[in-house]
C-alpha cells in the first residue's frame, strides 16, 4: 500500500471523489464528508491535497475558500502544516536520512510526496520545536534547511 492508499484508509470517514470538474486553481475541496480532488493533478500532488483537505476538517470551521473572512489565512497555514507533518512525520525524516536521502527531492521521493510538502513539514517543525532540537537520539538543525546529525 502506498502513502496515498494508507492515508485514505486511515481517514475513511470521508468519501473521496476524484474529478476534473473543479476550477483549475482549486486542487481540492470538502463539502460535508465528501472530499473532491482534482483528478488532473499528479498522484503525489493529489496525496498532498487529500491530506490538506482532511486537515482543514480538523482545524477549520466555515468557508475556507473565502480568504477575506477573519482567520482564514491562519486556518489555511495551520491546515497546511498539519497536513505536511502527517505526510512527512519526523520518523520518516529519520528513516530517509538513514537511507541516505539528503536533499528535499530525495526526501520527497522517499516519502512519496511533492517537494513542497517536505518544505512545509520542515517549516512546521521549525515553528513547533525551534531551529535545533533532539529527536530519536539525533540532532535536527533547521536553521538553514534540514540537517540531521548523530
Amino acid at each position: 500500500m502506498d502513502v496515498q492508499e494508507r492515508y485514505l484508509a486511515d481517514n475513511d470517514s470521508y468519501e473521496y471523489i476524484f474529478t476534473s470538474d473543479l476550477p483549475s486553481k482549486l486542487g481540492g475541496m470538502c463539502e460535508d464528508n465528501v472530499i473532491y480532488i482534482d483528478a488532473r493533478r499528479d498522484y503525489r500532488e493529489q496525496t498532498a491535497i487529500i491530506a490538506e483537505e482532511v486537515a482543514h476538517q480538523l482545524v477549520s470551521s466555515g468557508d475556507t475558500l473565502d480568504y477575506s473572512a477573519p482567520g482564514t489565512a491562519q486556518s489555511e497555514t495551520q491546515a497546511r502544516r498539519l497536513a505536511a507533518k502527517s505526510l512527512v512525520p519526523l520518523e520518516s525524516l529519520v528513516k530517509a536520512w538513514r537511507d541516505a536521502a539528503v536533499c528535499v527531492a530525495e526526501i520527497a521521493d522517499y516519502c512519496e510526496v511533492p517537494e513542497h510538502s517536505v518544505l512545509e513539514a520542515i517549516e512546521a517543525y521549525r515553528v513547533e520545536y525551534g531551529e535545533h532540537f533532539m529527536y530519536d537520539g539525533l540532532t535536527f538543525d533547521l536553521s538553514n534547511g534540514l540537517r540531521i546529525l548523530e
